[in-house]
């Protein structure tokens, strides 16, 4: 009898940490956490005093094996393993989710009002991100970090999380044989979803989202939508232009004034000035030096470079994407000479000089120190 009761309120429990996990879904990691892990320890602790398996296969265990093993080769071979590693346990306990869904809930009728409950809240969290995104843009933030309001998550997290809403709605907004009123609250939220997504400014929810639609409409032969939108597709694709320029200003007797524009052929990502120009870091042409508005010089390195700047005199980093720093000497900066790469301990956030140390900024691994060009080791 104990045990029974004992039971029923780890049950109770069980889908109060799952409400909990659904609530908080599209506005809070943390809470987020705590409803799934919450779940997750009740449900084992449930098949401790049971010995009644609560997790049933839910067909995906072939795909989850192959991505864990991707994973793992790709750790392996990444020249940042410990980084690489810890990723891949954030991702394998994500796993246990779909597991855990299923199991806390018995039949159909009680994962419709889960379901509800997650869109419901979701649309919430929408409702309250518009407003932050609205708020964010007249204080012009969108200008200053070309994203989206960060008031709930990373946008980038936001715009993923929020097009899970969106494929689901517009699904149902297409799909529903229901009268005109509910149609139409269908279509309220899914336009709601759709403007919170847009204001996260983030491609990977946009493509996300288009992707998803995209096999939506396939699924349901939608032929007079499909050839449409990828006849518009091709043609934005046609017509979008890349630019990446670079405007060069004079600064005289406190007056600026506008000297020229030069097209790179690249991607620029930071300028570093000379006594006769300027070196450029092109994301897809490595260093490129400037005399005056001409290219004297390119170096093309391993990885595109991110940054580049002066350690000590004759003696200048670039810093690549891929996090190594490549050590560069020579008398004159647009005359380059690769003298070593190395890379500091975890996963490079950060770099600065000062004092004629390079200081290197890793969240996994702190802060590094190098203090000697002729031996990177110290």
């Amino acid at each position: 009898m104990e045990r029974n009761k004992t039971i029923n309120v780890v049950d109770k429990l069980i889908i109060l940490f799952m409400i909990i996990f659904l609530l908080s879904l599209t506005n809070s990691i943390f809470v987020n956490q705590v409803g799934y892990f919450g779940s997750l320890l009740l449900l084992l602790f449930k098949y401790f005093i049971t010995k009644e398996n609560p997790f049933e296969k839910s067909g995906l265990e072939l795909v989850f094996v192959w991505f864990i093993l991707a994973e793992l080769i790709s750790g392996l071979l990444s020249i940042n393993q410990a980084y690489a590693l810890n990723n891949l346990i954030k991702r394998v306990l994500l796993i246990p989710v779909v597991y855990v869904t299923l199991a806390s809930f018995k039949d159909f009728k009680t994962g419709k009002k889960y379901f509800w409950i997650y869109i419901v809240a979701s649309l919430v969290t929408s409702l309250v991100y518009i407003y932050s995104a609205y708020d964010a843009y007249k204080h012009g933030v969108y200008g200053l970090e070309g994203a989206g309001s960060s008031f709930f998550q990373y946008p980038i997290t936001a715009s993923e999380i929020i097009s899970f809403s969106v494929v689901f709605l517009f699904a149902f907004l297409i799909n529903e044989k229901v009268n005109w009123k509910y149609k139409f609250l269908l279509l309220i939220a899914t336009t709601i979803a759709a403007i919170s997504l847009i204001a996260t400014y983030k491609r990977t929810g946009w493509i996300g989202t288009a992707f998803g639609i995209f096999i939506i409409l396939l699924i349901k032969k939608e032929w007079k939508i499909i050839i449409p939108g990828i006849v518009l597709v091709i043609v934005l694709f046609f017509l979008q232009e890349d630019v990446s320029r670079v405007f060069i200003y004079n600064y005289d007797d406190s007056k600026i004034s506008y000297v020229n524009t030069i097209e790179t052929d690249g991607r620029a990502s930071g300028i570093f000035p000379t006594d006769s120009g300027f070196i450029l870091s092109d994301y897809e042409n490595g260093l490129v030096a400037y005399k005056d508005t001409s290219v004297i010089k390119k170096l093309i390195l391993q990885a595109p470079v991110v940054n580049y700047f002066t350690w000590k005199e004759n003696y200048f980093i670039a810093h690549l994407i891929d996090t190594r720093l490549i050590l560069l000497k020579n008398e004159k900066p647009e005359e380059w000479k690769i003298k070593d790469e190395f890379v500091s301990p975890g996963y490079t956030v950060k770099t600065i000089v000062n004092n004629g140390k390079l200081y290197v900024l890793d969240p996994d691994s702190g802060l590094t120190v190098f203090h000697n060009t002729e031996n990177l080791t110290d």
